[in-house]
């Protein structure tokens, strides 16, 4: 057996995080409206933004907040569509909707790529 060692020239990339956030008080059907789902959104958001400074550069830190008629099925997919083509292998990607966490991997992503 034999050990082989190099050194790469090559300099890692920071890590990016990405964070997608949804929250829908407004239903179109009033029935099923909700008085926090937006709040939620909003305040994980900013707890997620707070905590990460921690981890990545602030200009490593990707986000958005669909609220409302904006978090359209269409657009929530374009979003993770844009990120998906962006995202790199040491990058991370967050997506909170309403009161359900999902934490998607990279690997994940490109596979619907």
């Amino acid at each position: 057996m034999k050990n082989t060692k190099f050194n790469s020239t090559i300099t890692p990339e920071e890590p990016h995080l990405y964070i997608l956030a949804i929250g829908i008080d407004q239903y179109k059907d009033i029935s099923v409206n909700l008085k926090y789902a937006l709040k939620d959104a909003k305040d994980i958001k900013a707890k997620l933004l707070s905590q990460s400074a921690t981890l990545y550069k602030p200009q490593n830190i990707h986000h958005q907040l669909l609220m409302d008629k904006d978090a359209a099925k269409t657009n929530i997919l374009n979003d993770i569509n844009e990120i998906s083509q962006m995202i790199k292998p040491s990058d991370s990607f967050i997506l909170f909707r309403s009161r359900a966490w999902c934490v998607v991997t990279e690997s994940v992503l490109h596979a619907h790529s």
